[in-house]
């Protein structure tokens, strides 16, 4: 349903309750991407240094 949704233009209300979780997210990404031996975070993802 989701998937039908989205091809109708029909927006997600998941990706609303998502926002509360980036917080958490992005101290995460910042470690998977100093990990990974990338300096700074790839230039196609949301920008955390």
């Amino acid at each position: 349903m989701l998937l039908i949704g989205q091809a109708l233009g029909i927006p997600d209300p998941a990706a609303f309750y998502c926002l509360e979780l980036m917080p958490y997210l992005l101290e995460d990404y910042h470690a998977w991407h100093r990990r990974v031996g990338l300096e700074r975070a790839p230039p196609d993802g949301f920008r955390c240094c």
